[in-house]
């Protein structure tokens, strides 16, 4: 399966602390995986990158310091992933698109400068 790597510093909510991560996202959706990991700019791959950005910046130092909450990160990131990209409601039952076209998000790398 494709695997989009997603490596990114991004602000926490205090001005002076930094969050660097890499997501591994691994994709069950051959044509997905294929927009994702493009060489070229795609909708999805950008539609993916907005969606993440948005979903760490705005964590606090507290938040991006504990475990439990980076293991909530990576459970939010994959269901809504597979929400934004599976078949819509009301979709074929043979629609080619899988109903969970992530497989997985991966955390490869959280590191936190205060």
């Amino acid at each position: 399966p494709a695997v989009m790597v997603y490596p990114k510093i991004v602000n926490l909510d205090r001005k002076n602390a930094y969050l660097k991560v890499e997501l591994h996202i691994i994709f069950r959706d051959p044509e997905l995986g294929r927009a994702a990991t493009s060489d070229k700019p795609t909708p999805e791959a950008s539609e993916i990158r907005a969606m993440l950005l948005e979903m760490l910046s705005g964590k606090t130092l507290e938040e991006a310091s504990d475990l439990e909450t980076r293991e909530l990160v990576r459970k939010e990131i994959k269901d809504k992933l597979n929400e934004k990209f599976g078949p819509k409601p009301g979709a074929k039952e043979d629609s080619k698109r899988p109903k969970k076209p992530i497989k997985d998000v991966l955390v490869v790398d959280w590191a936190i400068s205060a």
